[in-house]
This record gives structure tokens, C-alpha cells and sequence, in this order.
């Protein structure tokens, strides 16, 4: 286990509220992430070697990752290769800079199918009807996602512009005590930092995380 990228947290899904820290596992041939999911986070240890069995993969914001199945098995092994040695392959990648412009944008989610639903602003009534999963559900139940977008000006004059998706912006609202602000207070909360910190994978615009 190289590490993790995260810590421990809530994360809202279509099961309801549950704990997540994901991992970074690799061995001689590179590395690779592990979302760990409630009980399953106190199963690796950083500097620890494990043999995982019955993985699955997928791709996850452009990224592979393997999880954790039913069937997969967690075995603490031998030690086989040094974490040390690993960290070198690491593909997790920082850039500090200034925001030169962000734009949020919130989404309503179906508590069915987790798919977008369409709200129109203007409307007064208090339920609303899924377009995908035709299920009908109150407004004010509706899960809310943030996603942001912005512009890094950094020392190198790339100027890299990021995505970042709702678990992670949650995060960082809890870090900076803002969890109350609503877009376009965030916004300029963001835009009037002097620096920002965005850890992202290597090639990747998903900003994983922000400091």
C-alpha cells in the first residue's frame, strides 16, 4: 500500500450516506487507486503488502481504477517490494496557483436512478417526476451535486483548467468551514484565495482534491 489520498469520509450515494477513503496500491508494474467502503478502509495499512484477489475494474472521471466485489479477499502478505520503491510511479500530481475563473453548477439527483432531473427554477410545484426512471419523488428530498470548473494561473503560465466533481468540493468545504455557502457565494470564496493547491492524476483535468 502506497498510501491514501484521501481521508475518511461521507460520501452520499443512492444507498444512502457511506464512509469512503480511497487507497493507492501498486507493485512492480505501477501503481493503481482502491475506493475502500466503510469496514473495508481499516483492511490496508500504509507500508503494508497484501495479496487482493477477485478484483474488478472500471474506469471512474477518466481514470482506472480496481475495486473491491463481494468475493474479493484482503491477506496481509509478505513484504515483496518496498512502498518507497513505489512512490516514484506515483501518478497523483500537484499544481498550486491562482483561480483565475470558476463556474459551479448544481444538480438535482433522482434518489432512484441518480440521474440529473431538470428543475425549472420558476416552477412552485413541490414534486417532480424522473424522466429516466419515470419515478415521481418531493423537490426537497432530491439529492444536490456541485460541480465546478475552473482556471489555475500557475508559476509555469500553463494555466491547466480542472473539473471537479461533488464528493470532492464537499470535502474542501468542510476543510475551509463553508459547507453553508451557496454557488455563487463559493465562487467568490474561491476566486478571492490567493493560492489553491489541486492534486490531480497525471493527464487527468479531474481535480481530485483542493487546498
Amino acid at each position: 500500500v502506497v498510501g491514501f489520498i484521501d481521508n475518511q469520509h461521507e460520501v452520499d450515494t443512492v444507498y444512502g450516506a457511506r464512509t469512503l477513503r480511497t487507497a493507492v496500491i501498486g507493485d512492480e508494474t505501477g501503481i493503481i487507486k482502491v475506493p475502500l467502503w466503510g469496514e473495508k478502509i481499516a483492511l490496508l495499512e500504509t507500508q503494508k503488502s497484501y495479496k487482493l484477489t477477485n478484483l474488478q475494474t472500471r474506469t471512474y472521471k477518466g481514470a482506472l481504477q480496481v475495486n473491491l466485489t463481494s468475493s474479493s479477499s484482503i491477506t496481509q502478505a509478505r513484504e515483496v517490494t518496498a512502498v518507497e520503491d513505489l512512490a516514484s510511479l506515483d501518478s497523483i500530481q500537484t499544481i498550486t496557483g491562482t483561480v483565475q475563473h470558476c463556474t459551479i453548477q448544481s444538480m438535482r439527483k433522482c434518489l432512484q436512478c441518480n440521474k440529473n432531473i431538470d428543475i425549472d427554477n420558476e416552477s412552485t410545484t413541490s414534486t417532480v417526476r424522473c424522466t429516466n426512471c419515470k419515478t415521481k419523488q418531493r423537490l426537497p428530498d432530491l439529492q444536490i451535486k456541485r460541480l465546478l470548473k475552473l482556471e489555475i494561473k500557475d508559476t509555469a503560465k500553463i494555466n491547466p483548467k480542472f473539473v471537479m466533481f461533488s464528493d470532492a468540493l464537499a470535502q474542501f468545504c468542510k476543510t475551509k468551514n463553508i459547507e453553508d455557502k451557496n454557488d455563487d457565494e463559493l465562487e467568490d470564496f474561491i476566486l478571492q484565495l490567493d493560492k489553491v493547491t489541486i492534486q490531480h492524476e497525471k493527464n487527468s483535468e479531474v481535480a481530485e482534491k483542493m487546498d
